[in-house]
């Protein structure tokens, strides 16, 4: 059980180190923050094995000086001003609450919620025949959000944006002709007490599977004796049983004495 919780803290110690390799005070600076939009279909098989076929794939870059400030797949959305067809469906991508936010950070009316990214479905005819992932550098952000809000209920919904890709539930997902999986991936990255808290926790199970190093040693000697000692006489049967009371005795070696 040791070497066990030993391994799996090595592997997810290794696993931190490659996804997160530089300092938390300039990882966001010294990398190109982007957010990127994918979409695909899945397909039932006549042998009856889904296969995914991808449609489309990009990304929005952050870095400064960018003109690039949305995606779009396929048809393109109508003018900001202008309302949204019937059928469309959409998401608001919102910040996390401990995002930094500026003045020129668009928020949900009447909320303190940070608005990070829409993303925009046109279904009428067909399924997914125009999505557009907007981002907040866009300089036309704030009408677009206000296009959003003003689709039914039912067709907006909001998710928090965790820095993993996430699918969204839009676009009709499902297996079928007529589906689209609708996946984005934006630039936030994890807190870093979220990974230290996830850290101690994995400390703590290795520190939980040890055994005191004087317990450990004694029941090594024990061990050696047991098997030096025969069954044959009293005696042998004495000197085994004092070598059990006398690592009961030990700090850690029951439950009553444990530090």
């Amino acid at each position: 059980m040791t070497r066990f919780i030993r391994s799996f803290a090595t592997i997810i110690a290794s696993y931190c180190a490659v996804a997160f390799p530089t300092p938390w005070g300039s990882a966001r600076a010294s990398s190109t923050d982007s957010d990127s939009l994918f979409i695909s279909i899945m397909s039932l098989a006549n042998d009856g094995s889904i296969a995914t076929i991808g449609l489309f794939g990009g990304t929005i870059p952050e870095a400064a000086g960018s003109l690039e400030s949305s995606l779009t797949y396929a048809e393109s959305l109508p003018p900001p001003t202008d309302p949204l067809e019937q059928g469309t469906q959409a998401v608001i991508l919102t910040e996390p609450a401990s995002e930094p936010v500026d003045e020129n950070t668009t928020f949900l009316p009447g909320t303190k919620t940070a608005v990070s990214d829409l993303v925009i479905s046109l279904n009428d005819p067909e399924p997914a025949t125009g999505v557009t992932l907007i981002s907040d550098s866009d300089p036309m952000f704030s009408e677009r959000l206000a296009q959003v809000l003003a689709l039914p209920s039912t067709d907006v919904f909001r998710i928090e944006e965790t820095g993993q890709l996430q699918t969204l539930p839009i676009g009709f997902p499902g297996i079928g002709i007529h589906s689209r999986n609708i996946q984005v991936q934006s630039d936030v990255v994890p807190e870093p007490g979220t990974l230290m808290l996830f850290g101690s926790g994995i400390g703590g199970l290795v520190l939980f599977g040890r055994e005191p190093a004087v317990v450990s040693a004694a029941r090594g000697r024990l061990r050696i004796e047991r098997a030096g000692l025969g069954s044959s006489t009293s005696a042998s049967r004495s000197k085994l049983d004092g070598s059990q009371a006398a690592l009961t005795d030990l700090p850690g070696g029951d439950g009553s004495k444990a530090g």
